[in-house]
Parts: structure tokens; sequence; C-alpha cells
């Protein structure tokens, strides 16, 4: 077996070093994991909106309105700035300090939602939008470091690596990286996250309440220290021991690599004008083309689904707070063996044919939920979406490690980013407006379900793309 060039020049200690650093990099998903677990989904969600937003009589904005504009704000700015800070990091940026940067702004903001009292609908907001922001960028960073650290059985050669073969087909081309691990590294680091996630929910239980609309409910925004503080201590592996990249490796374009040095405002600036290339190597590649547009489309539907599951649940089930803390227990212990059977179908079959696979299951799983009736049948459908949640997810970010050039790895996950979060800004409005819109009095369900629906739709589209684009990989 032969290690991945770039995994050697940048983890140049043998053994102990190289398996530290992985399992760091993994571990990083256990320290960012009660976020949108609990701050976001679980607690989060409800939470804004029967208490943060309860309390509103100014701004006229609905809760679900309100919630829905706040994701994606966060969304646009990840989406805008994520691609820039891809190309800087490939350019000499360095990716642990960024790191940094992003989980303290995240640590602070989610730390000060803690204060924030009921009715306090504009802090609520900006609050959510600063530190969901962060988070979101903190994954560029992160996950510039998979092919990195990822260990291939063959040496890659990445000439014309966006139009190897990653769909599952055997044709030997010599720009593919698919003998590797990255699927397998990629879905334990997301298994360990959902453990992350299942963890932090026990810890939290005691402190959830009873009912979102009793007085004493604003008692439980002691949750959002606890989620700051698990980020923060979680964290500190990865930013100690990720390494930062040898500028003399092969594919380096950095500052550094041409012997001088430059300021954090000339990497940025170079990082944006070298955005064209990046544009232009996309329209040259039409797998790596399709393949973002697919990821626009089913990023934005799950994206939609995590981020109002826990409003979903209230408004159409009835469920109460003790309610979602079981059913996120449920998702999160499921999720994990199915991210991890993901993770090897991804090297077995090949990241499009899995993806394909995981978007079918969505389909069902969004479908089944706009028509559900009943706690019984949502559990059902429950444990079906807990099995592909994160599959689609990690198979993603492999799928991209494998596409990006060699040097440009940051580039391409920034792009990454910016097709998910620029997709995410569309799904949370649109969910949130028909939800508002399509409310009657007291009863807000069909609104709800029929959003559920609209994201089904979302999942056949994407589906449809990755076919496209492997029937342009067996015949290109």
């Amino acid at each position: 077996m032969i290690e991945s060039l770039t995994a050697v020049d940048l983890v140049r200690e043998r053994g102990g070093a190289r398996r530290r650093a992985r399992a760091a990099w993994c571990w990083f998903d256990f320290a960012n994991s009660p976020f949108p677990t609990l701050a976001i989904t679980a607690f989060g969600a409800p939470y804004f909106a029967s208490v943060l937003a309860g309390g509103d009589r100014e701004s006229g904005l609905g809760a679900a309105s309100a919630w829905g504009i706040s994701m994606a704000a966060a969304m646009l700015l990840a989406a805008v700035t994520s691609p820039v800070v891809g190309a800087a990091l490939d350019r000499g940026l360095s990716k642990r300090k960024t790191l940094a940067v992003y989980v303290w702004v995240c640590v602070a903001a989610t730390t000060g939602l803690g204060f924030v009292q009921p009715g306090q609908l504009g802090w609520a907001m900006g609050l959510y939008i600063l530190a969901t922001f962060a988070l979101e960028g903190a994954y560029v960073c992160y996950n510039a470091y998979l092919p990195e650290l990822a260990v291939t059985k063959i040496g890659p050669t990445h000439g014309d690596s966006a139009n190897g073969d990653f769909g599952g087909t055997d044709s030997g081309s010599q720009g593919s990286k698919a003998d590797n691990d990255v699927g397998r590294l990629s879905g334990r680091a997301w298994a360990l996250g959902y453990a992350g996630g299942l963890l932090a929910l026990g810890l939290c239980f005691p402190l959830l309440p009873q009912d979102y609309n009793a007085a004493g409910a604003v008692a439980a925004s002691r949750i959002y220290w606890v989620v700051a503080a698990w980020y923060g201590i979680f964290s500190l592996p990865a930013l100690i021991w990720l390494p930062e990249p040898d500028p003399q490796r092969p594919g380096a374009t950095t500052a550094r690599s041409m012997g001088h040095r430059q300021s954090f405002f000339g990497l940025m600036r170079d990082a944006f004008g070298h955005l064209g290339h990046t544009l232009g190597t996309v329209r040259s590649l039409p797998v790596l083309a399709l393949f973002l547009a697919a990821f626009f489309l089913y990023s934005d539907a799950i994206a939609t689904v995590i981020e109002f599951i826990g409003v979903f649940t209230k408004e159409v089930l009835a469920f109460g707070p003790s309610d979602n803390v079981v059913l996120f227990l449920i998702l999160n212990v499921v999720a994990i063996p199915g991210t991890l059977m993901f993770g090897v179908l991804t090297d077995r079959l090949g990241g499009v044919p899995t993806l394909r696979i995981t978007l079918v299951l969505w389909t069902v799983v969004a479908v089944a939920g706009a028509f559900v009736q009943g706690r019984a049948m949502f559990w059902g459908v429950a444990m079906l979406a807990a099995t592909v949640i994160g599959a689609a997810q990690a198979t993603s970010r492999a799928v991209m490690a494998q596409l990006a050039p060699e040097g440009r790895t940051g580039e391409f996950m920034g792009l990454l980013a910016f097709s998910g979060k620029a997709s995410a800004v569309l799904g949370p409005v649109l969910y949130g407006v028909m939800a508002d819109s399509f409310s009657t009095g007291e009863d807000h369900s069909l609104g709800h379900r029929l959003a559920m629906g609209l994201l089904g739709l979302l999942f056949v589209v994407a589906w449809m793309v990755l076919g496209r684009l492997q029937r342009l990989q067996a015949n290109p």
C-alpha cells in the first residue's frame, strides 16, 4: 500500500503522528455536532419559535419566517465567503488558524444566545446568523484536509481528475483516486459526529423544559452554554494536531512555496482574483459541473429538513420537548451505523451511485413525511431518514475530495460549500413562507406538510442530474 503523497508531505512523522492527525480530524465532527443537533434542530428551532420570537410584537415576522430568514442569511454569508477562503487556503492562508477563528466566533455567538431574553428577536436572529455562519465556514477548512489525510492504494495523478472514474465503473483512469479510504474516513468522522450529538443530547436532557410556552422555559437557554463549551473544548485536538501543509509539496500554489510571504489581505485579494479561473475549470469539466448542480439541489433539501424538523414535529405531531429529545437520541443512534455503511459503499460502488441510492431513500422520507398520520407512522419514516441523514453529506465531501485537482482542495471545497450554502438560502425561506402562508388559525400542519412535499421534488431532480452525470462518465 502506497500512502498518499500529500499525506506524507503534510505529516512527516511516521505512525503515531499521522494517526493522531487523522483522529483529530475525525474528532472535530464530534466537537461541532451538538450545534446542529441541539442549537438548531432538537432544541434551538422550537425554542426560537416559542420563546425568543414568541414575545415579538414589532417586527411583524412569523416565527417560522424569522427562523427561515436567519438560517438563509447565515448560509448566504457562508456561500459568498467560502470560495474565496478556500482559494486562500490553497495559496498560503493557514488552515488551522482560520479554522480556529471560525470555531471561536461560533463559540462566542452561541454563548451570547444564552443571554437573549424572550421577545428579543433582533438579537436572537443576529447571533444565530453569526454562529451558524461561523460553523459553516469552519467546514471549508476542515473538509480541505480530507484528501491530504486519506490513504490511497495507488499513487494519485490528478491531471484530469474531475473527468476520472468516480461513478463506480472500472475505467482504469489515471486520474482516478477511487482506490483509497476517503469514503471510510469521511463516514467514520460523520459517525463520530452523531455520537457527539447523542452524548450532548443526553447531557442536556435535564435542562429541557416540559413546555416551551411555560414561563420557566427561558431557563433552558443554558443549553446554549453547554453547546458552546462542548465545541470549544473538543475542537482543541484539531486546533493543536492538524498539520499545516508543506509549501514545497507538489501542486502547492502558496506564496510561501514561491519564497515570500503575503499579508492576509494580499492572500484574500489573490484568492478573489483566482475565482474566475476556478469557474473556468468548472465549465471545462462537465462532470464537476453536474455534481455541483445536483449538490445544490439535494443539500438544500437536506439542510431544510434538519433546520425545520423540530418545528415540523411540534406543529404536525404535537411533539413536546421530551419527545423531540427522544426522537433525536434515536436518530443519532441509527445514523451512526448508517453513515459507516454508506462510507464503505462509497469506496466500493463509487460516490455517485451511492449518492443516488441515498436520494431515492430521501425522496421516500419527504413524501411519507408530507402524508404522515400519527406517531407510529412517523417513527418508521424517522428511522429511514436517520439511516441516510449523514450518508449524502459524508459521501458528497468524499466525492469532491476525489474530484479536486491536486493543490486546489481548499478552493474546490470552498466551491462545494458555495453550492450547498447558496442553495440553503432558498430552502429555509421557501419552507418558512409556505408553512406560514398555509397555516389556518391554530392549525399549522397543512403548511408544513406542503413544504415537506416540496423538498421531495428537489431530491427527485437531483437524482436525475446525477443520472446524467453517470451517463456522461460512461460515454465521455
